[in-house]
């Protein structure tokens, strides 16, 4: 979206410079989310690709910011009009996705409170020793779809919010927050 689309859209929307160096200090904030200590000291995570960007904002996911190649400022603006967006080139989306593809949208997520209410009159599922990202969020994906009242992650299983978890987990990490 240009400055005369924003104009004409009738939003007071600010465009930020378009990032088009790895030394951005949000590239390296985005980067530093791809390990478990990142994610704890910034207290976020990265959603990549517009499946779990849309399921995020369906959800009232609390995003932070929003990063896209410029032509998808617009249908992000309309999808979720309060959050902040922040363009970047097709390379240095790229090179912040763990995904093979250019996932080209995005989301800085918030990581939910540990303080959940459970109820224990549906399925409650733990998971212990799953090392590998891709089947927790594999399991939290099924979990979700059997409609458990809740996901455990043991400290010796991966980070639920790596990732290639949230990417596995194809949305259901919104849905059914793993604790």
């Amino acid at each position: 979206m240009t400055r005369d689309q924003a104009a004409h859209s009738g939003r007071n929307l600010t465009m930020l410079p378009t990032i088009t160096s790895r030394q951005n200090p949000l590239c390296k904030i985005v980067r530093a989310l791809h390990s478990s200590k990142g994610r704890r000291e910034h207290k976020l995570f990265v959603a990549e690709g517009q499946n779990a960007v849309e399921a995020a904002i369906e959800n009232r996911w609390p995003i932070q910011k929003l990063l896209c190649a410029e032509g998808g400022v617009l249908q992000l603006q309309q999808m979720n009009p309060n959050s902040e967006i922040q363009t970047a080139t097709p390379e240095i989306l790229e090179y912040l996705s763990e995904a093979q593809t250019n996932p080209g949208v995005l989301a800085l997520c918030e990581l939910p409170y540990p303080k959940m209410q459970l109820s224990f009159e549906k399925l409650l599922v733990v998971l212990d020793g799953v090392g590998d990202p891709g089947n927790v969020g594999t399991l939290i994906r099924s979990c979700d779809a059997a409609d458990a009242a809740g996901v455990l992650c043991a400290a010796n299983s991966a980070d639920p919010y790596s990732p290639k978890a949230v990417r596995s987990s194809a949305g259901s990490v919104f849905h059914a927050p793993p604790i």
